[in-house]
């Protein structure tokens, strides 16, 4: 039997499942059951928002399996052929995550822990990520889950992935963090010690490049260490605040009294005190290379000047920098071709000068997986030195050593294009392309000289 529903505003009768229906199509062999009620468009609206996330979750889990088919599979093939290792931090592993970075239009990185959570999960979590593939579950939580069993006894994961399990089916979003943290707490309180030495060697600093040339900076440190730094931030911005002539937000202060610190405390040499962390650290310069296109400059041009290892800034912070700033190394681009000129050199080792031109013409690694600054980048010959290629502009680029090394294993394949694009094949036969940075506007017709008279007569 089916069960028609009838909004009492439109009078249209709604197929249970299927949506609205003419009752003229449905044979006579079909009963009906009429029932009268008033259908809320929010509520079957979300309703339908709930099934296609339902829907997005199971083809998210799916895509994931899929994911390390793929990864079992390429290993397994690549290994045979280059007769390499299969370990999951070795030249074959980097390799597929660059080609399914590029295919799955994600980061090496998303792809690489999306590989490695789904892998835990599956084989360690089997009811959390069956949870997750009823679509019960967003991914979020599966990640978070997998994240607090760090440190749980393989003979206690049975409990912990029927707790996890139970958790991520029921928790709200907002609290699933605090209540994983808190279960782990109590299932590992004797391994507290342990687990902390194990999460401090993960410390690090990552620089975000954000719009409107600002940057997202992410310390992943130490709690008691950056709480006290935190409060004291807070206490050092009050008691700027109420300066006279004072009129930044304590939230402004905190980030200026923060920059001042860093910026000069990292000109100087450490701190003979037993407390300094790093005691061998010499100050380093803080220097950043911006490039500036000379119409620009002058007025004359919108192509926007760039900071390396972030990307283009507005005009007035440029001409600001490059009239005022000493410690940035500041170049002018030609004015009529917008790119800088070759410098070709016949050795192996590229000469400073080159190796400069090299860096400031691709201002990153040219892998497109990668956004490392141009400045932290091996030079690699695109054509191998040893199979005749030159030391010349025309075939060298700023490449980070992670896939520097996996190009010289032969596990990929490079070419430089005419027009500056590095075309990367890897050993599967996928194809990545990196297109060269925009170059600058060409110069007006008032900078360059009048054309000579056309003679010829046709």
């Amino acid at each position: 039997m089916f069960e028609t529903r009838h909004s009492t505003k439109s009078r249209t009768p709604t197929l249970q499942g299927c949506g609205p229906v003419d009752v003229r199509h449905i044979g006579p062999e079909v009963e009906l059951e009429a029932t009268w009620f008033v259908v809320d468009p929010v509520e079957e609206a979300f309703h339908v928002l709930v099934r296609a996330d339902r829907e997005s979750r199971r083809t998210e889990a799916a895509r994931a399996e899929a994911l390390v088919v793929a990864y079992d599979l390429a290993v397994e093939d690549a290994a045979a052929r280059f007769r390499s290792t299969r370990s999951r931090g070795g030249p074959i592993a980097r390799s597929f995550l660059k080609q399914a970075a590029s295919a799955l239009k994600m980061t090496e990185g998303a792809v690489g822990h999306v590989l490695d959570t789904t892998v835990e999960a599956t084989a360690m979590m089997p009811s959390t990520w069956s949870v997750f593939a009823d679509g019960d579950a967003p991914w979020r939580a599966i990640d978070i889950a997998v994240r607090e069993t760090v440190g749980i006894p393989e003979d206690r994961m049975l409990e912990w992935d029927v707790a996890v399990a139970r958790i991520v089916r029921t928790c709200h979003a907002s609290r699933l963090k605090d209540r994983l943290r808190r279960a782990r707490e109590r299932m590992l309180i004797d391994t507290a010690a342990t687990r902390k030495r194990h999460a401090e060697a993960n410390r690090r600093v990552v620089l975000e490049p954000a719009a409107d040339g600002m940057a997202d900076t992410l310390i992943h440190g130490p709690a008691p260490e950056w709480t006290a730094i935190d409060h004291a931030l807070t206490q050092s911005a009050v008691l700027a605040k109420g300066k006279d002539g004072e009129d930044r937000s304590i939230g402004q202060l905190r980030h200026d009294i923060l920059l001042d610190i860093i910026t000069e405390g990292l000109k100087t040499n450490a701190l003979p005190d037993p407390a300094t962390k790093v005691q061998q650290r010499k100050g380093v310069a803080v220097q950043l290379i911006l490039t500036v296109p000379a119409l620009t400059l002058l007025a004359h041009g919108t192509a926007p000047a760039t900071i390396e290892g972030y990307g283009p800034i507005d005009v007035e912070t440029a001409r600001r920098l490059a009239a005022d700033a000493p410690t940035f190394t500041r170049v002018l681009t030609d004015p009529v071709s917008g790119v800088r000129l070759d410098m070709d050199r016949a050795m192996y080792r590229a000469p400073a000068d080159l190796k400069r031109w090299v860096r400031l013409r691709d201002q990153e690694c040219r892998d497109p997986g990668c956004r490392g600054p141009a400045h932290r980048t091996d030079i690699d010959h695109v054509q191998e030195w040893q199979h005749e290629g030159g030391t010349a502009a025309v075939n060298l680029v700023s490449v980070c050593r992670a896939m520097h090394l996996l190009k010289s294993k032969g596990l990929w394949q490079e070419h430089l294009e005419p027009d500056g694009t590095v075309t990367w094949i890897s050993p599967w036969g996928h194809t990545m392309h990196d297109p060269p940075i925009e170059r600058g506007d060409p110069a007006p017709a008032f900078l360059l000289e009048p054309a000579a008279e056309d003679d010829c007569p046709f």
